[in-house]
């Protein structure tokens, strides 16, 4: 279990499972810079679930279709860079094994 900044992460098995208690608004989502990269470099696929909606994606993806932006929290200097991205809610998710590998 991973935590970047109150994001947890499951970073057992082929999926990184990402749980966001609060998104930014009913259902866009803003995930921390370094979970996308530490999972661009281990080569995982994320899970990212909230309460209501979930979606199973690349990191890669992510960055291509999320919007980049950053967040001063405690230190000014130093803002935090996050993606954002809206995720379909629970009826429309996407099957986990479309990205079964051989």
């Amino acid at each position: 279990m991973l935590r970047f900044y109150g994001q947890e992460v499951d970073t057992c098995g082929r999926y990184w499972i990402v749980f966001i208690e609060k998104p930014v608004y009913a259902h866009c989502v803003a995930i921390n810079e370094k979970i996308l990269n530490e999972a661009i470099k281990a080569q995982k696929i994320l899970v990212v679930q909230t309460p209501g909606a979930e979606e199973v994606i690349t990191p890669q993806e992510w960055k291509k279709k999320g919007l980049r932006f950053e967040k001063v929290f405690m230190i000014p200097d130093k803002p935090m860079v996050l993606w954002q991205k809206n995720i379909p809610p629970v009826d429309q998710l996407s099957p986990r094994e479309k990205f079964q590998f051989s």
